[in-house]
């Protein structure tokens, strides 16, 4: 076989090794091609997801779900598709397990008002609830709300170190956040209406206190202003209530008529287990003579 013979055979070599490249790549081409639009379109849907991270005890507002693209086939049951609720039908529940960032929304995590669980879902870790019974006058007329703070003050009776009773108002708890009036425990109630009954949250000490206080006299509520810069407690939900700022009243500090007379000398005189006081009143013209 001469040399123009292998030259020729070897052209021929390749050029069928190129055919064969390219039909190759061709068909690999069109096999991708046809895998991809076999490739089913993925289906999503709208549903509702939290807009942030939601603690326990968080009351839900209209800002704190939105709506999300997302696959059909991970859509679960408890999950809220779009066309089947709305934001607005789950604000004002409270969150009684916590929620994750973009976590979809599930009802059974949340406690709605009137519910079992509803109370103790918005109570502040470590604190109680405590109901006392109040009329339109130690209630504030209805006008503290759910969610506002208050003071606590006792009117009780003492006898002074003579043995002479005397009224006294003392307030004894500070800062108390008022968790519901009668039933209406709705974070965004707006109507006020006298109450007979309010539910307060205090510490555990102070559920002893307040059950005490209401066998010792006669409990009323005052309102406490929203907070400013400078005040000297907060008033936000975090705040605790304190009892460590007490200050008190005797009668004789709002009654003329009270106060002890001037030159009055008082003795206390014990017969057996019975006392009497004995008045010895200074006379200034027998102090002349």
């Amino acid at each position: 076989m001469n040399a123009k013979t292998l030259v020729v055979a070897a052209l021929a070599l390749v050029g069928a090794i190129v055919a064969f490249m390219m039909v190759r790549s061709f068909l690999d081409s069109a096999q991708q091609s046809a895998v991809q639009e076999a490739k089913p379109v993925e289906i999503t849907s709208q549903i509702l997801v939290t807009a942030r991270p939601l603690p326990t005890g968080s009351i839900l507002k209209l800002e704190d779900l939105v709506w999300m693209q997302w696959p059909a086939q991970a859509i679960a049951e408890p999950h809220i598709v779009e066309g089947r609720g709305n934001i607005e039908d789950h604000v004002g529940k409270v969150v009684r397990l916590s929620f994750g960032d973009r976590e979809p929304f599930n009802t059974s995590k949340v406690v709605t008002r009137g519910e079992r669980g509803f109370i103790a879902a918005i109570l502040n870790p470590n604190m109680r609830a405590i109901t006392v019974a109040v009329n339109a006058q130690s209630g504030v007329a209805g006008l503290a709300l759910p969610g506002d703070r208050v003071d606590i003050i006792l009117t009780h009776t003492v006898k002074d170190p003579n043995g002479m009773p005397h009224s006294v108002s003392e307030t004894v708890l500070q800062n108390v956040r008022l968790l519901s009036v009668d039933q209406r425990s709705a974070d965004n109630e707006t109507v006020a209406k006298p109450g007979k009954t309010i539910t307060l949250e205090v510490t555990p000490k102070m559920v002893e206190k307040v059950a005490m206080l209401i066998k010792l006299g006669t409990l009323s509520m005052s309102l406490r202003a929203l907070p400013r810069d400078g005040d000297a407690l907060a008033n936000d939900l975090d705040t605790p209530p304190t009892d460590a700022m007490r200050s008190l009243t005797w009668d004789n500090e709002v009654s003329q008529l009270l106060q002890p007379n001037k030159g009055k000398k008082q003795i206390v005189i014990m017969r057996g287990d019975k006392a009497a006081a004995q008045d010895f009143t200074d006379n200034p013209k027998e102090k002349a003579q």
